[in-house]
């Protein structure tokens, strides 16, 4: 299996990748967040959806030609849903979608386009979304109409719940969601991602980010800030198509993905997701193509998913994953691919991770980072820091199925600087727990792995591996075997 292919199987939804040139080209100024007027308002009892004024509420003012309070109808709120959405757009930055305490249901992708506001409910098991088709029916996959302004261009398909995008010339998106539950039920319409020949039955998105025009080569780039906050989300397993046994009904919470090379078409993204829980769902973040973007993911919790958070080829980027309690088969992947613009950052500090595998279908790590910048093109694309997590073997079944050793917790298959020092390890791995060049065609150099607790690990080669790949790393501190076939390396 080549490196492609290996990392398209990772993720399970690849990306089709386009490499591009280097160059300067830059994303718009990253938006400012539109002020936070989200009011707390009452719905008028003659209307699903309506702006009404409460007399009672803290939070009243003029503004109530910005609020749009839907209630639950008991059949189907796609429509409702729809048109609150499209209220808040023409009301303009600053509205709020408000969700009344109560369940509802979502049939088919609803788009929205330049929503700068707040999408809030009464909070987590009191305002309830369930997705899914109509009569247990597989949930559609979306043929997104083309932006107003372009008709000649080809509807977007995608798997998509809630599908935000910026109109050409409008605003970027700009969204505040909090205090919903939502529930994805049974299967997607069959859909097949391009560039990998695999037809899937799972709906990839619940939140899709995506820029104008998607798909169309444009040289005006996109914007989006989401910010997450005390949302919960909780998915299905279900028979995998075609090699899976069992696989999550739900792909990605939020995915925000270039559609187009980035030297044609930007997409800068700041996303936080903070204080929310995810059951059942395979990453809870992918991000891919992405330049001059933040993510900060904190103090969440995600039990029994496959791949927690996925950052494929971000550019001139940041992201922080801190204090998550998170059990997965795979905690993190990173790999970039294209060629760098700038590196970008990743901190990854004093989170729970217990980590588990099905199968041997491709070697499992938990976290796997593949700098590929630096052997293809001589130049580093990420600074990465793993430091003062808690890294716990996973022994209980997963999907109902046993779970078995990982190969390694921690894998360079290119990486130039990684630092991984500080973190509480313990469990059994088939090679180790700490893998860095196990290709000699690779190039891993000047890591840090220093003052790691590995006296609880068991490996089958080595609980630190330095392989032929490997140069100019420190192992520093780690009281433990290190098996070291690289060249300059220093161990103490």
């Amino acid at each position: 299996m080549n490196n492609s292919t290996r990392v398209m199987m990772r993720v399970l939804i690849p990306a089709l990748v386009l490499v591009f040139a280097a160059g300067t080209l830059r994303a718009q100024d990253p938006v400012e967040a539109a002020p936070n007027k989200c009011k707390v308002l009452i719905e008028n009892e003659d209307s699903i959806v309506q702006a009404h004024l409460s007399q009672d509420s803290p939070f009243v003012d003029d503004d109530s030609d910005k609020t749009f309070v839907v209630r639950p109808s008991g059949i189907d709120d796609t429509d409702a849903l729809n048109a609150a959405f499209e209220g808040g757009v023409a009301a303009g930055p600053g509205s709020t979608v408000r969700l009344l305490a109560g369940t509802y249901r979502v049939t088919r992708p609803i788009l929205i386009r330049s929503f700068q506001g707040c999408w809030r409910g009464a909070g987590v098991g009191k305002t309830v979304i369930i997705v899914g088709g109509v009569g247990g029916a597989p949930f559609p996959v979306g043929d997104f109409s083309p932006d107003p302004g372009f008709p000649n261009d080809p509807p977007w398909k995608k798997s998509s719940v809630f599908f935000f995008t910026q109109r050409v010339g409008g605003a970027p998106t700009d969204l505040h969601l909090s205090g919903i539950s939502f529930r994805v039920t049974g299967t997607s319409e069959l859909w097949q991602q391009p560039g990998f020949p695999v037809t899937w039955n799972s709906i990839a998105n619940l939140i899709t980010l995506s820029e104008p025009r998607p798909g169309v080569a444009t040289p005006v780039g996109g914007q989006a800030r989401v910010d997450v906050s005390d949302v919960e989300v909780t998915g299905e397993i279900i028979a995998g198509l075609p090699f899976f046994p069992v696989i999550e009904n739900l792909f990605d919470f939020i995915n925000a993905q270039k559609t187009v090379s980035l030297n044609e078409k930007p997409f800068a993204v700041k996303l936080q997701v903070a204080r929310s829980s995810f059951l059942l769902v395979d990453r809870v973040v992918l991000l891919i193509g992405l330049v001059d973007s933040q993510a900060t993911i904190r103090n969440n919790v995600a039990r029994r998913g496959s791949n927690a958070f996925n950052f494929i080829d971000l550019q001139r980027s940041s992201v922080v994953l801190s204090e998550n309690d998170v059990q997965t088969q795979v905690f993190m992947f990173i790999q970039q691919v294209d060629p760098p613009l700038e590196p970008s950052s990743f901190q990854v500090d004093h989170n729970k991770i217990q980590t588990g595998f099905l199968t041997d279908f491709w070697p499992s790590d938990a976290i796997f980072v593949d700098d590929f910048g630096e052997e293809a093109f001589g130049q580093k694309s990420s600074n990465i820091k793993i430091e003062h997590n808690e890294f716990q073997q996973d022994t209980q079944p997963l999907f109902g199925l046993p779970t078995m050793d990982l190969d390694i917790l921690i894998e360079g298959v290119d990486s130039d600087g990684l630092i991984v020092r500080h973190n509480e390890i313990s469990g059994s791995f088939k090679q180790s727990a700490i893998l860095l060049g196990a290709d000699p065609t690779t190039v891993n150099k000047n890591a840090l792995i220093q003052g790691n607790n590995l006296e609880d690990v068991k490996a089958g080669v080595a609980p630190i591996w330095l392989g032929p790949g490997s140069s100019n790393n420190r192992v520093l501190n780690n009281h433990v075997t290190v098996l070291d076939q690289g060249t300059g390396n220093l161990i103490r």
